[in-house]
């Protein structure tokens, strides 16, 4: 089996390990999703380190980004069941539900779609609320509201959007770069 080389990228001045983690950024950012990369080292019940990719901050999520083949997904999931709600009755977490903890991947079969897994294995849907506009996921069975704002899942407007259902964006398409074919075609009288 061949190993894998990550390719450090560096994106609106942060230097992040691997090209794939920079593109995360870019799409979180293009959707309003605040976060931070790297912002701490979680002790696990075991006395193992981890470092999460990013934290977000305003929806209570962890995502540990990683390629197709990449082992190390016990991390994520010893995370995901530590963070768990467990709340009986009316859940009194702060994010409706506990923490969600994603693996962030890139759709395999283009690779230019954003791809998750839920790090319990639960389906995670990407959706907007109407109240506050917030982009967050939402677990079916565990989140039911508003990661940012509470309200009822009756809110969301932008549907369920599975994983490869959305957009990705990359870290490396400067916007001269987005902007340059269409000027080319522009230039040379074409219409599209």
């Amino acid at each position: 089996m061949t190993a894998i080389t990550a390719k450090p990228k560096t994106w609106e001045g942060i230097e992040f390990r691997s090209t794939l983690e920079a593109d995360w950024a870019a799409t979180l950012t293009s959707l309003g999703i605040t976060w931070e990369y790297e912002p701490e080292i979680l002790t696990m019940s075991d006395g193992n380190a981890y470092i999460p990719d990013f934290w977000l901050p305003e929806i209570g999520t962890w995502i540990e980004v990683k390629g197709y083949g990449v082992g190390r997904e016990w991390k994520p999931a010893e995370l995901a069941q530590e963070k768990l709600c467990h709340c009986t009755g009316k859940c009194e977490c702060r994010w409706y539900g506990g923490l969600i903890v994603l693996i962030g991947r890139e759709a395999r079969e283009h690779g230019t779609r954003l791809a998750w897994d839920d790090a319990l294995g639960c389906n995670a849907y990407l959706c907007q609320c109407t109240e506050c506009g917030a982009w967050s996921w939402r677990r079916i069975r565990h989140s039911l509201r508003c990661r940012k704002c509470g309200q009822p899942a009756n809110a969301w407007t932008a549907g369920l959007n599975a994983s490869g259902d959305m957009p990705f964006r990359r870290a490396w398409k400067d916007p001269w770069q987005l902007a340059m074919p269409a000027f080319l075609a522009n230039r040379r009288g074409e219409r599209g």
